[in-house]
């Protein structure tokens, strides 16, 4: 037995007491070894996004624009994230297993500079397809275009990176057997020029949510992301870059009708319980903790809580990238040089804390 799976099974009998549910003593038809393993990784998982203009879809999926916009998008199919000359990302996303409410990222592809590259979840690693050919496990190659992409395990989840030959990149995570998670940098000639999911990367988070060719939807919700914005970035046959079995194509995977309705609070009844998992992972970030508490709660599983750590380092980079004060411990130092001259800095806070300012 891994470790991997050890851990997996102690973190799920957590969740399980706390659930009031019996424990379980094996991994499948393996028992259980006594004394624990090395502690939960609370350590941030990297990514390929180190400042602002991170896109990012997570958990059932949890979506950052370019611009910073967090949306939750549920539908079913297939879509484009983000699209300019010679850089193309389409998701496909999967109902999660007898829910009618959450998806996930179960597939990924990739126009690199003309060259066609898959992903997609292979149990409890990922698939990796080039030029729609058969699977391959690359620990590191380059394309014939100029890209490059590299498979390589971090923190217990393979991670495959793609990079463009104008320094774009994604990367590619594995969330246990259950999904996918998809982050995308991309290079700063692309401002403005994107389109899809993930927005159009001019730093205008308010006009990010719109069909081609169409006016921005303004704040998503359930009845303007579905299904008007959700067919808007559908794939065809004729523009899909993705692999299909014979038989089967795009269709295959569109729901028009899901999710049937938004999810409500009477849907997430063991909330302690995951909010407990999602802070034992270091989950401090309030949208990010909202996710991870909605992920926890209506899978069951605790690899959301653990990849949810991913989106927060995001999010932190990204503050820390545009703050315009000197963040140290806990105090920061914000200068103003001249009359009518502000100065903007974002903290997390909780009710009842107290905040203090010294003018001098």
């Amino acid at each position: 037995m891994t470790v991997n799976e050890v851990k997996a099974t102690r973190l799920q009998n957590q969740l399980r007491k706390q659930l009031g549910l019996p424990e379980r003593s094996h991994y499948g038809d393996k028992p259980l070894p006594r004394g624990d393993c090395l502690p939960p990784d609370k350590q941030p998982k990297k990514t390929n996004c180190t400042g602002a203009g991170c896109g990012d879809s997570n958990g059932d999926p949890h979506l950052r624009t370019f611009d910073g916009l967090r949306y939750d998008f549920q539908a079913a199919g297939e879509f484009v994230a983000a699209a300019g000359p010679g850089f193309q990302l389409q998701v496909r996303q999967q109902p999660y297993p007898y829910s009618r409410l959450i998806a996930v990222n179960t597939a990924v592809a990739m126009d690199v500079a003309g060259d066609r590259v898959e992903v997609d979840l292979g149990g409890p690693g990922l698939t990796v397809r080039v030029g729609g050919g058969a699977a391959a496990a690359p620990s590191s190659a380059p394309l014939p275009h100029g890209g490059s992409l590299t498979l390589a395990t971090d923190s217990y989840r393979p991670v495959l990176t793609v990079t463009w030959p104008d320094g774009s990149s994604a990367a590619v995570a594995a969330i246990g057997a259950w999904g996918l998670h998809l982050t995308v940098a991309p290079a700063k000639a692309r401002a403005g020029k994107l389109t899809g999911l993930l927005g159009n990367f001019d730093g205008d988070a308010t006009n990010d949510l719109r069909v081609p060719g169409g006016t921005p939807i303004g704040k998503p919700s359930y009845d303007s992301l579905y299904p008007a914005f959700a067919d808007g970035w559908r794939v065809t046959r004729a523009t899909s870059l993705f692999s299909y079995a014979a038989g089967t194509g795009p269709d295959t995977y569109t729901d028009r009708h899901f999710p049937d309705r938004p999810v409500q609070p009477a849907d997430l009844g063991n909330r302690a319980a995951a909010e407990a998992l999602c802070a034992r992972f270091g989950i401090t970030d309030p949208q990010t903790l909202t996710d991870c508490v909605l992920d926890v709660t209506l899978t069951g599983q605790p690899a959301f809580a653990a990849e949810a750590t991913a989106t927060q380092q995001i999010v932190q980079d990204v503050r820390a990238s545009t703050s315009t004060g000197a963040f140290t411990g806990t105090e920061a130092t914000l200068t103003v040089s001249r009359p009518g001259e502000t100065v903007d800095y974002q903290v997390d806070g909780t009710a009842g804390q107290r905040l203090y300012i010294q003018v001098l």
